[in-house]
């Protein structure tokens, strides 16, 4: 799922969210990237700071029990396999190879190539090394659809 950022708009990270959130939505239309659009509701147990912009409120007997907060999104859901083979097909359509090699450390890598693009997930922890990186988000469950068309 891309976005919304739940940082303050202020922040950089919040610009990158919404360059990621219009690209990804852009990308939905691009058959065989794995990304499509679906409508659905987001809740929290306390509103946000910030006001969320352009998105619905819900309303109170919209909420599950034990939420006051919560939103309507259309948001771009992403099946990363699909994602990722096409963006590797995009990358060798350009000439560009790609050479999959272990590497125990980002130094390491740093050895074997001129640039790391470092997407090693909760991986990172070790090969950083970093004790304190966690998982936050990500690919949890894949299950098929019964046909479900939004999410909460």
């Amino acid at each position: 799922m891309i976005g919304p950022a739940l940082s303050p708009s202020s922040d950089t990270a919040s610009s990158w969210d919404q360059v990621t959130v219009e690209e990804f939505s852009r990308l939905a239309e691009v058959p065989d990237t794995g990304v499509h659009l679906c409508r659905g509701r987001l809740a929290a147990r306390q509103a946000p700071q910030e006001p969320f912009r352009g998105f619905e409120t819900c309303t109170p007997d919209e909420l599950p029990e034990g939420f006051s907060f919560g939103f309507w999104a259309t948001l771009a859901l992403v099946d990363m396999p699909r994602y990722l083979a096409y963006l590797a097909g995009r990358f060798e359509s350009l000439g560009g190879t790609i050479d999959l090699h272990p590497v125990g450390s980002l130094a390491e890598a740093a050895r074997e190539a001129p640039l790391v693009a470092n997407c090693a997930g909760v991986g990172a922890r070790d090969l950083v090394p970093d004790p304190l990186v966690r998982a936050v988000w990500g690919q949890q469950v894949i299950v098929e659809n019964p046909g479900l068309d939004t999410f909460s």
